[in-house]
């Protein structure tokens, strides 16, 4: 199985150059474009530039016609998705019956893709599209559907504690950006955490957000203490004065919470929350 790894992470880099499309395209604000341009000149990009990864480091980080820094997000998403791929074909790999493997790896690949444009594009316009997180839910469904099906127990008492588990998830988000007037968080939060819930579990849904807020914490807690003590004026100004009236997504954290969750639960479970063992 180690030896299908390899194809199956270049096939999950090639969709990730697709997904930064997507994600570029969706931008606010944005022109959409048939082809591939830098954003910086505007020029169309060439076909021989268009490799996934490769391209980005041949031509060192730079657009071959008005050298400007291109994103470094061009081979993160890309490596990103590749490392998704990899990791829902081990997971779907330890099931036994073939057709739900492969159901289950399909569905996650997708569920995989729309957390990654989310992700990203929270981070970048602290915003999260609708069209995302209803498609997340729909997937995230279709896939618990589809399982409960090949096992028999579809509309049981197991399928709809999942299905719950996606609306107590989302409740106390929702809550929040209700009594706040969305000063506190987005109701595209609320919106998140329904497909993740769904995806998660009734088991895994609060151990996954409450990993969430503690990778918030230490990452916005380092990025304090870098901007408070780097020597580097540049970082002092975007990270001194971050957490004070900063708006900050909390997109990423959630998803990066649930998804160490959903594919290392046993190993975060067994530190971190004994008690459910």
């Amino acid at each position: 199985m180690l030896i299908l790894s390899l194809p199956i992470f270049f096939i999950g880099i090639i969709v990730g150059s697709f997904l930064n499309v997507v994600i570029l395209r969706e931008g606010i604000g944005g022109k959409r474009h048939k082809r591939s341009i830098c954003l910086s000149c505007g020029k169309q990009i060439e076909n021989k530039d268009l490799v996934p990864v490769f391209s980005f480091f041949r031509l060192r980080g730079r657009c071959r016609s008005c050298k400007s820094r291109l994103s470094p997000q061009y081979p993160l998403v890309e490596i990103a998705t590749g490392l998704f791929f990899v990791f829902a074909f081990f997971h779907a790999e330890k099931i036994a019956v073939v057709p739900l493997a492969v159901a289950d790896f399909i569905s996650l690949t997708i569920i995989g893709s729309l957390l990654i444009i989310i992700f990203v594009y929270d981070l970048r316009h602290k915003i999260i599209p609708d069209w995302t997180v209803s498609s997340l839910a729909f997937f995230a469904i279709l896939r618990l559907s589809v399982i409960h099906f090949l096992f028999g127990s579809l509309f049981g008492q197991f399928y709809f504690m999942e299905l719950l588990a996606g609306i107590l998830s989302a409740l106390p988000f929702f809550l929040i950006w209700l009594f706040s007037g969305g000063r506190l968080m987005g109701l595209g939060d609320a919106k998140l955490m329904v497909g993740l819930g769904i995806l998660l579990g009734f088991r895994l849904f609060l151990p996954a957000i409450a990993v969430s807020f503690w990778l918030a914490a230490l990452i916005m807690g380092l990025l304090i203490l870098a901007g408070k003590f780097s020597k580097n004026r540049k970082l002092r100004l975007i990270f001194g004065d971050l957490g004070r009236k900063s708006e900050i997504p909390l997109g990423p954290f959630l998803i990066a919470g649930s998804l160490l969750m959903f594919f290392w639960s046993a190993e975060l479970i067994g530190v971190f929350f004994p008690f459910m063992m």
